[in-house]
């Protein structure tokens, strides 16, 4: 009986849980005002940097350069290779 009756108090828990809204969704709550809009207040987005043209443009090059090493694939890849037969 005792059992039965944890398991069901654990049950109710669990549903009970599982109904409330979640929190972090919505920024609704504590700490909500203490840093929601201070990006935007400040005019400015909040992943917004300044980057130097210059320091762009050589890591612009280092990547290019990096892409071109990659060797072309001597055959087109097929994930599902395997589960099809041979034609």
């Amino acid at each position: 009986m005792r059992m039965l009756l944890a398991a069901t108090m654990i049950a109710a828990m669990v549903m009970a849980a599982l109904s409330l809204p979640s929190g972090a969704q919505t920024m609704n709550g504590i700490g909500a005002a203490e840093g929601a809009g201070r990006a935007q207040a400040a005019g400015k987005k909040a992943t917004e940097e300044t980057v130097d043209p210059e320091k762009k443009k050589k890591d612009e090059k280092a990547y290019n350069d990096a892409v071109n090493r990659i060797p072309a694939p001597d055959k087109k890849y097929d994930p599902w290779g395997n589960v099809r037969g041979a034609k």
